[in-house]
């Protein structure tokens, strides 16, 4: 027994220490704000009072409308005669409609905020490099289109939380999944061997690597936030995640010669591709997101090969690395891995760590 409360004792110890590393802060004065407006009249002071809001302000960027539409799109929930379409993207009506269940959402939040904090810092402190900190703000909105985003500042997440259908491990997995992208900021520039192959005249290679570079964010990113280990029958938000995700197992290794054949294209001929229209057909729901697929099944495929460490050896390599390894294990052991790329797209993933040898990581 003494043994037991040593090691809790110690864990808690060392689980503590690390989130000094991470802390995290809830703002939740948007969600409430809105709550308390479309509860009362039209007040044109609680609009005034909502629109000064961070919070407010990086949603209205987010859907890119300025203050004076977000005035008549809040006027509308109290007067549907002023509505128009262009206030879609506020989703004002649906959260209107469904007022009381999204005010319980956001007080079970607040009441709970503690342990999801903890939660989320408990399953990302392994991954925190020493030495380094990260302060994050989480932004609960009830407003707009998207159920999470950033907006180029580490230090901010936006969740939209009418989106996740009063589904709080929803909350938590997303949180998990965007704050690691968070501490993979941490560990290195992903992007400077792209910018390196593109200033030396390999703009194919410098197109194939920067789809790598969101093949390996994306795809550990789900590694650790993996929904798939999601057991509670009430996480509808996840549920349906998982329906897409359940889509790509239906064809995994098509997904796989997906990828080979649009990043051996793109590195052909360069100059007819389209860096947008190939991320988007990667890492897009309208897809089902093949290259969060493909990410995913390469990192669990290396972490059960090598070990979980093996994730925080990658997080400090060039993503060509992981791929390249990923590579070699489904040519040893071919039973065990046999998703693989065509031999094509290998050729040119050797081609590409041949070529950044050289290049200053």
């Amino acid at each position: 027994m003494k043994h037991i409360i040593f090691l809790s004792v110690t864990f808690f110890a060392f689980v503590n220490a690390f989130s000094q590393q991470l802390k995290l802060d809830f703002d939740l004065s948007n969600a409430e704000q809105t709550i308390s407006y479309m509860r009362s009249s039209p007040d044109r002071n609680k609009i005034d009072q909502l629109l000064k809001l961070p919070a407010t302000k990086g949603l209205l960027r987010k859907i890119k409308m300025d203050s004076a539409t977000a005035v008549k799109a809040l006027l509308s929930v109290h007067d549907t005669a002023l509505y128009t379409n262009d206030y879609q993207k506020f989703q004002y009506g649906f959260i209107k409609k469904w007022l009381t269940s999204q005010t319980a959402f956001i007080k079970l939040i607040k009441d709970k905020q503690d342990s999801i904090k903890k939660e989320v810092i408990t399953a990302l402190v392994k991954y925190i490099p020493p030495g380094k900190d990260l302060r994050i703000t989480v932004c609960f909105l009830l407003g707009g289109n998207s159920s999470g985003f950033t907006l180029g500042d580490d230090s901010v997440f936006y969740i939209g939380t009418h989106q996740y259908r009063n589904d709080i491990t929803g909350i938590i997995e997303s949180c998990k999944h965007e704050l690691f992208h968070n501490i993979q900021s941490l560990y290195r520039q992903h992007y400077a061997i792209t910018d390196s192959l593109d200033k030396n005249n390999n703009p194919g290679l410098a197109y194939v690597h920067f789809m790598l570079v969101n093949l390996f964010l994306e795809g550990s990113a789900e590694y650790v936030a993996d929904l798939r280990k999601v057991n509670n029958p009430d996480a509808l938000f996840i549920k349906n995640l998982r329906e897409h995700a359940e889509v790509n197992d239906s064809r995994s290794q098509q997904v796989f010669y997906l990828v080979s054949k649009l990043l051996v294209e793109v590195n052909d001929h360069p100059d007819k591709a389209d860096q947008d229209h190939l991320y988007n057909i990667l890492f897009d729901w309208n897809w089902n997101n093949p290259g969060y697929y493909t990410g995913y099944i390469m990192t669990r495929a290396l972490c059960n090969a090598y070990g979980e460490n093996a994730l925080l050896k990658y997080l400090g390599a060039d993503p060509s690395q992981f791929i390249y390894d990923y590579i070699q294990l489904t040519r040893q052991q071919k039973d065990k891995y046999p998703l693989r790329f065509t031999e094509d797209f290998e050729k040119v993933i050797e081609s590409m760590v041949e070529k950044i040898k050289g290049y200053t990581h």
